[in-house]
């Protein structure tokens, strides 16, 4: 109180914020997974089952398979369609893909929007 120069109301002020920033509200499991679908890229296959259906926003997925099955062709496709399906519904969408075989190619992005 003294460093910040506040009264004891003021202080239960700030620290009832920073609490309010900080922590999430609760929100039940049923809730949670409302919002799980309702910001997520449906991939139209139950074949990636530990994807629950799905790619969903703010997260971060690693896909490691032997080389030349595809990985790379697929999360550009994905990306795509992720950038595509948010403009269709008004949000600003974003998309990382980190290459670390360097097989990105900007041509090959092209190619795919030209095709949709």
């Amino acid at each position: 109180m003294s460093t910040l120069q506040l009264s004891f109301e003021e202080c239960e002020t700030l620290l009832d914020r920073l609490y309010a920033l900080c922590f999430p509200k609760y929100q039940s499991a049923f809730t949670l997974s409302q919002e799980e679908e309702k910001f997520s890229l449906s991939l139209g296959s139950n074949q990636l089952a530990m994807l629950h259906g799905g790619l969903h926003a703010c997260t971060v997925i690693e896909f490691a398979c032997p080389a030349g099955v595809g990985k790379t062709q697929w999360c550009l496709h994905t990306a795509v369609r992720a950038v595509l399906s948010g403009e269709s519904i008004g949000w600003n969408t974003s998309v990382i893909c980190i290459d670390t075989e360097t097989a990105f190619r900007a041509e090959r992005i092209v190619e795919i929007i030209c095709k949709r």
